[in-house]
């Protein structure tokens, strides 16, 4: 019934002076079964009590669970957001320009890879914030040796003989701005000159 207190544990299981009290005057060939029912109910209770407080400690379990776990997953994103902000500002420019080929590797995104790593080597006890930035440079030069080994090297003289955009087009500027060479002027032939031109077949 709700609102009715319920006995403590004292008054539902009854004392040892109170159980050879009520066994006074019997028989003894009486008194064993008697106070085996006796022992066999208080053994009941116990039980009860024991039930009644393993549901209580689910209850309890439930509710952390409920409120607190929501919390720490909250917490836990937090704390991962500001992570993979910091890892981009520091090492963006190592990993922005390899993103697309890095897909093909099944690595969707590099700073979650890296932050993981870093909480792992945090946990194992190996991580030393003085030695990140070689951790990372190491996962960037393993990461290019994969994608050099998938596109292949371009040979060094077909490199030297390709000239580079900016190149061709400075090259083709300059031309432009060249000036046209002149031709030397021809002074007009002289009176002799024409003579002597025209017995020759001018």
């Amino acid at each position: 019934m709700s609102g009715q207190q319920l006995p403590s544990a004292e008054e539902q299981i009854p004392s040892v002076e109170e159980i050879f009290q009520s066994l006074e005057g019997h028989p003894p060939e009486e008194q064993m079964p008697a106070l085996a029912a006796i022992m066999q109910a208080m053994l009941g209770q116990m039980s009860e009590m024991e039930k009644r407080q393993e549901e209580y400690y689910q209850r309890v379990d439930d509710l952390y669970k409920e409120i607190y776990d929501p919390l720490k997953k909250g917490y836990q994103e937090k704390v991962r957001g500001q992570g993979l902000e910091s890892l981009k500002g520091k090492y963006g420019s190592l990993f922005d320009p390899i993103l697309e080929p890095l897909k093909g590797f099944g690595i969707e995104d590099p700073y979650s890879t890296l932050y993981d790593m870093l909480e792992q080597m945090k946990k194992d006890g190996t991580y030393n914030e003085a030695d990140e930035g070689k951790y990372i440079g190491d996962q960037h030069a393993d990461a290019m040796k994969h994608i050099t080994a998938v596109r292949g090297t371009p040979p060094a003289e077909e490199v030297a003989e390709t000239p580079a955009p900016e190149a061709e087009v400075e090259a083709e500027i300059k031309k432009e701005e060249k000036p046209a060479e002149k031709k030397p002027e021809e002074k007009p032939k002289s009176l002799a000159q024409k003579k002597r031109s025209m017995r020759d077949g001018y």
